[in-house]
């Protein structure tokens, strides 16, 4: 059987090596849980890895955990207990085991679950004696019924072999799905049941936070890399329906620490909920897809305009234009996983002091956390994740702006990474003015790592100072001008921090009434145009790395 096993994995490690899919070194330990995709684009990969861990252990018992695609069962946590068919022959339940974990049974609700199913064949082929409890967990499981489960399983089973069927991102880029995946493998290392249960992007958050809580159990703590891509570098297309992939296992040993000081950034360009924007649905994200902004440690947009507490009075008024957004909207924020906006900007005050006021009442109920609290000092965030620390300073330039550079290089002395949002420049003015240029150069000689801008209503052009990167205008994330193409179409930035820098990449969005990522060949082509400036920078088709520089 091992020279069987052996054969298929060179085989297979071959065809992986052939088709560009990236093999990491692994451990050549047992692992006491593994997770493995569903997806079949990557089933070379599933196999290989479930032939390499049955080489080293065949266990009596393997529990299959996956969600519950189709949202079939009413209880949060179901098992099935039949003798299920496979190409290689019958793959038994353990009844007896399934019994003593008291688990509601419905097999019926299994016929199409492809997150179990797929995984039959290569379970039976490379772990021909054991037998199986397939679960079901959906996303209405708490985190203390994901804990409690694992708590019993450890106690019935503690050499069971746990295997999560789990596919990660689904994202509608590839390189947001990439993004989105630096998180989740960040807390696989650091063996975080808590972050990957609140805030993984993945079909299944409760399956990655019991195998995480499986491994702790075993004082398992080494999560080992086996493969990372996802379905869009695979295919060379960057739009789309994308799925990524990781597959590993926790062994024992000492945590890893590969991404334990990266931190990830998504920031979006002006928003608004009146005029237009609200003859639509209440959701105005419905087209971004549920989880755009999911799965990254800070999500930021400009806030043009103030959520006000007298709905009546909610709205815009014109000459100049004032925005009052009825509150209900805040709910759309939360459900992006919106973690932060920003306030300072030339429409802070259209519901007075009581607007704003209001406006960081409501945010924070949500749990967003306003940046740039207009005409306060106070208005920075401060996010850390290992030794990367970084600054976020929102700052409207239209009233008289105080210098900057004091608290830039305040936070720079502090080993902080700082970035500044600034709303500045002309309306409707592709370019940059001087005076911006001059603004952001200033704050660069001051400490300023990355600048980023809004309030044009148009993508303006990027640049480079000293190694810094500016991106001199967003343009509208969520509006209602359609006076011009540009004024219909802005751009999402997706960062990652690390401590030698940073990573960027621009994400086409069209804007107008509901935003909406642009199809694959329009956007290639912006992010061509927008990003010539970064041409020294770029390190693939979409990402371009600013490498850390002492000022």
């Amino acid at each position: 059987m091992r020279t069987h096993i052996w054969t298929i994995l060179a085989i297979l490690t071959t065809v992986l090596a052939a088709s560009g899919l990236y093999l990491a070194t692994t451990d050549v330990s047992q692992p006491v849980g593994i997770v493995v995709p569903h997806h079949d684009m990557v089933a070379p990969a599933r196999a290989a890895y479930m032939a390499k861990v049955a080489q080293k252990w065949q266990p009596e018992t393997i529990i299959i955990i996956s969600t519950d695609h189709f949202n079939t069962n009413a209880e949060s946590i179901v098992a099935a207990d039949k003798v299920w068919t496979t190409q290689h022959g019958d793959l038994e339940t353990n009844s007896s085991l399934l019994n003593r974990l008291k688990i509601p049974v419905d097999t019926n609700s299994f016929g199409g679950e492809h997150g179990i199913t797929t995984l039959l064949n290569n379970t039976k082929e490379f772990f021909p004696e054991s037998q199986i409890i397939a679960i079901k967990m959906n996303r209405s499981a708490t985190f203390s019924e994901v804990e409690s489960f694992v708590n019993t399983l450890y106690q019935e089973c503690a050499t069971c072999l746990f295997m999560a069927s789990v596919d990660f991102s689904h994202s509608v880029t590839a390189e947001i799905a990439d993004l989105h995946d630096t998180l989740t493998l960040r807390e696989l290392e650091r063996v975080n049941p808590v972050t990957l249960y609140k805030n993984a992007e993945t079909d299944s958050p409760e399956t990655l936070a019991a195998l995480a809580l499986w491994a702790d159990k075993h004082q398992a703590h080494r999560f080992s890399l086996f493969t990372h891509t996802n379905s869009g570098f695979i295919a060379k297309r960057s739009v789309g329906e994308i799925t990524s992939h990781i597959i590993g296992g926790y062994y024992k040993g000492k945590k890893s620490t590969t991404e334990a000081n990266t931190l990830t950034l998504l920031v979006a360009g002006d928003t608004m909920f009146a005029r237009g924007v609200t003859t639509g649905s209440l959701d105005p994200f419905a087209k971004l897809g549920d989880r755009f902004f999911w799965g990254t440690d800070i999500a930021l947009l400009n806030l043009e305009g103030v959520f006000f507490e007298e709905t009546s009075k909610a709205g815009w008024y014109e000459l100049p234009p004032v925005f009052r957004f009825d509150p209900k909207y805040v709910q759309s924020l939360a459900k992006q996983r919106i973690t932060h906006v920003a306030l300072d900007n030339n429409h802070s005050f259209d519901g007075g002091d009581a607007g704003i006021a209001f406006t960081m009442k409501t945010l924070r109920g949500q749990g967003i956390t306003p940046v740039g609290q207009p005409e306060q000092a106070d208005g920075v965030a401060l996010y850390e994740q290992g030794e990367t620390k970084l600054a976020i300073i929102a700052e409207g330039t239209h009233a008289t702006t105080k210098d900057l550079a004091p608290l830039i290089m305040q936070y720079t002395n502090e080993g902080r990474r700082v970035v500044i949002y600034a709303h500045w420049g002309l309306e409707y003015q592709n370019v940059h003015s001087a005076a911006q240029e001059e603004q952001a150069k200033h704050w660069i000689d001051a400490g300023a790592d990355l600048i980023i801008g809004s309030h044009p209503h148009v993508f303006q052009d990027v640049g480079v100072y000293k190694g810094v990167p500016i991106i001199y205008s967003l343009g509208n994330f969520l509006f209602d001008q359609k006076q011009s193409v540009e004024t219909q179409i802005g751009a999402v930035l997706g960062a990652r921090f690390d401590l030698e820098g940073i990573v960027l990449f621009l994400t086409p969005i069209k804007s107008y009434l509901t935003p909406e990522v642009l199809p694959e060949e329009q956007s290639s082509l912006l992010v061509k145009q927008w990003t010539e400036p970064w041409l020294v920078y770029q390190t693939s088709r979409s990402h371009f790395y600013f490498p850390s520089t002492v000022n």
